[in-house]
């Protein structure tokens, strides 16, 4: 019988063919195992890799996020004066990009891996650019790699399960993330009423709640007379005086330094009567005898004129000598020239001394100096139309918040986050602050009204340096201030910042504008708004039309998508409302009380102004590495 396995036949000459194939299927079964298995590897190496970069990626993510929130909370940190704000971040931002990262158990060098940028909108292209290494920052990018060729180091090139079988036992790795600091376009919007330089006079009792002592308030007035050195002001100091008047008639000298209800009369030759002439007409007589040459004559009521009746020089007569209480005989007594402000009198200042009810409350009624002078100047020729040279003087609170400004705009551009600022300023009307020419060389001019929300710190610096409170108007329009300073931003924010406004205030509103009203949307909910502590009530609510009108022009920011800050200076400052405002507005409040000195409340005013300036936007991640 013929085997079967082994025999053939031929097809072509039917002759049978043997052929021995044993053991065929088990050497391509071998080959294709070495396949499989290599497949097998190459998969096994390949997943290993994806999940070890995956876990990179996941690590850089976290610490690129980490190091972009830490850039926003170490600035918001930075001590106050820190001089390079954003070298200070940048160091706190490596450090924690490194240790997030390690606690995913990957290595990221802080020098080496963290690298800083400055990420901003491209108007032309419509696109988003990251300059890296450049001095302004916003932008972080966290690398991690595997690349070393030491592979025992922390960044060692990956050691394969499989590789070396065929020939690649290591390979590199290496994954990116980035996070931004979203740049903030900020309108700072600045109280210019009245009321901001209340700490350098004695306001009336009906217009502010006292802060400061007597001392101090007068201590803040030296400061500005000192700065002021008006011009034409003869032998007046800063101490007060009484008026003294002189007059000499056929070689007899009277003298009369009045005080008020009283005075005190000297003569050269022997005095025979004093009559005193009172404001309101009627008289009073006192006689004298033998050598006196001085008296103290004390009245009923305000003294206008004295007559001295003092014997000649050779005693067989007498002379009468007037004397009066008036603003001709302070001129002369003080040797004063003209007047040094317009709008303002001697006459004026005169009047300021004896009627004014602070001056009479604080016991200087009827002397002059420089207490009375710069009391009357501030009450009465304090606008910059009348006494420009307020402006380059310190007076307070107003002073305060220039200083404040200057900080915050320096700050902002130490940051060097492509931030930029813009100012509005209100009193009785509102307006934008871009543009600024003077005449005075000391005064630098400014234009910023092409870009006025800018980035030219020192111009928008410059355009706060030389203001004055009351610069152009008295009273207090909040919700213009407001109205104006989203106007501005609507009109000039860029693409893609957060818009963001400063909203600060030492009173009340007390004005809006002609035509306004501050009658609330249908859609306003008390209770929505503001329940500060989310038990479904309103924590805060008023009827008061002025209070209305400021919180109507806060809720169009709230639509507009702007963050609202506040800043309350001083104890008279309506806080509930700004409070309620800053809630609204997703932003802060920030409460300056005062304390008990000028100093305290600048420095509570540059903390506030640091801090607004710190506030920057969290950061986020960006899809793509640009």
């Amino acid at each position: 019988m013929k085997n079967i396995r082994s025999l053939t036949t031929s097809v072509d000459s039917g002759v049978p063919v043997r052929e021995d194939r044993n053991g065929s299927v088990l050497v391509l079964t071998c080959l294709c195992l070495v396949g499989l298995l290599a497949a097998a590897a190459i998969s096994v190496d390949v997943g290993y890799i994806q999940v070890q970069k995956t876990r990179m990626q996941n690590a850089v993510d976290a610490a690129a996020l980490a190091a972009a929130q830490e850039i926003s909370h170490a600035i918001r940190k930075a001590p106050i004066g820190e001089n390079d704000p954003v070298a200070y971040a940048r160091g706190n931002a490596r450090l924690v990009a490194s240790r997030v990262a390690e606690l995913s158990g990957i290595y990221v060098d802080p020098e080496q891996d963290v690298m800083f940028g400055q990420r901003q909108y491209n108007h032309a292209t419509g696109k988003w650019t990251t300059n890296w290494n450049a001095n302004i920052t916003n932008a972080v990018k966290v690398t991690a790699r595997r690349t070393q060729d030491d592979p025992s180091a922390q960044d060692g090139r990956l050691k394969l399960f499989f590789g070396g079988v065929l020939g690649r036992g290591y390979t590199t790795v290496k994954t990116e993330a980035m996070a931004f600091v979203k740049s903030r376009d900020i309108v700072v919007i600045h109280d210019f009423s009245r009321s901001m330089n209340f700490d350098s006079h004695f306001p009336l009792n009906n217009e502010t709640s006292s802060r400061l002592s007597n001392a101090q308030v007068v201590s803040n007035m030296r400061k500005l007379w000192d700065d002021l050195q008006p011009p034409g002001i003869g032998t007046l100091d800063f101490t007060q005086q009484h008026l003294t008047a002189k007059k000499t008639t056929s070689g007899v000298t009277a003298t009369c330094k009045f005080r008020y209800m009283s005075c005190d009369v000297t003569s050269t030759t022997s005095l025979r009567k004093v009559v005193l002439t009172y404001t309101n007409g009627s008289t009073s007589t006192t006689n004298y005898s033998g050598s006196q040459k001085t008296a103290s004559v004390t009245g009923t009521r305000d003294i206008s004129s004295v007559a001295i009746t003092s014997l000649t020089t050779n005693g067989q007569s007498t002379v009468v000598q007037t004397l009066s209480d008036s603003a001709s005989e302070m001129i002369a007594c003080f040797g004063l020239g003209t007047f040094p402000y317009s709008g303002g009198s001697w006459t004026g200042y005169f009047n300021h001394c004896h009627n004014d009810e602070q001056i009479i409350e604080k016991g200087y009624r009827e002397t002059y100096g420089g207490i009375s002078f710069v009391n009357y100047v501030m009450r009465s020729l304090s606008s910059h139309s009348q006494t420009p040279k307020i402006a380059r003087s310190r007076h307070y609170p107003f002073t305060s918040i220039k200083v404040g400004h200057e900080l915050l705009c320096h700050f902002l551009e130490n940051l060097s986050f492509n931030d930029r600022v813009g100012m509005v300023s209100y009193d009785t009307n509102h307006r934008v602050e871009n543009y600024q020419n003077s005449n005075d060389p000391e005064i630098p001019n400014v234009d910023v009204r092409d870009e006025p929300i800018s980035s030219d710190f020192t111009a928008i610096n410059n355009l706060m340096k030389y203001k004055q409170a009351n610069h152009y108007s008295a009273s207090t329009n909040m919700g213009g201030g407001l109205k104006t300073g989203i106007q501005l931003l609507k009109d000039h924010a860029r693409k893609g910042s957060q818009p963001t406004i400063l909203l600060m205030t030492d009173g009340n509103s007390n004005t809006i504008d002609s035509g306004d009203s501050s009658t609330l949307p249908n859609n306003w909910n008390w209770n929505t708004l503001f329940d500060f502590d989310q038990d479904g009530t309103a924590n805060y609510q008023t009827n008061d039309s002025q209070k209305r009108y400021v919180l109507k022009q806060a809720y169009e920011a709230v639509k507009a998508g702007y963050i609202v800050n506040t800043m309350a200076v001083g104890m008279d400052a309506d806080r509930e409302l700004l409070k309620a405002i800053a809630w609204m507005g997703n932003g802060i409040f920030i409460d300056v009380p005062g304390g008990s000195s000028t100093e305290e409340m600048e420095q509570q005013i540059l903390e506030a102004f640091q801090r607004i300036a710190s506030m920057v936007p969290p950061g986020q991640l960006v899809n793509t590495i640009e």
